[in-house]
């Protein structure tokens, strides 16, 4: 296993802990990334082309920190898309 393959395979790791405790705070449509598995697939892949294209042998921590973050929430933009607001009655 490559040193990237390791990096890719503990930051989507790390992700899927913060989606799990993050279910009640988020704006992400989690519901369907947990029920539905064409989307959580799809999330997936995208995240691995996104690391792919990242250089992460440069810079300080805080840099690679705010690319991973970035990384990952364009692409629950793209793929998970936002929850709906639900109002009150």
């Amino acid at each position: 296993m490559n040193n990237l393959t390791y990096q890719l395979n503990s930051f989507i790791a790390f992700h899927n802990i913060l989606v799990r405790k993050a279910r009640h705070t988020d704006k992400y449509d989690i519901q369907s990334l947990l029920s539905d598995s064409t989307v959580a697939d799809l999330h997936t892949l995208d995240i691995s082309n996104r690391f792919q294209a990242l250089s992460l042998d440069e810079g300080d921590v805080e840099s690679q920190w705010t690319a991973i973050s970035s990384a990952i929430r364009e692409s629950a933009d793209k793929v998970v898309g936002r929850r709906q607001p639900t109002r009150k009655p």
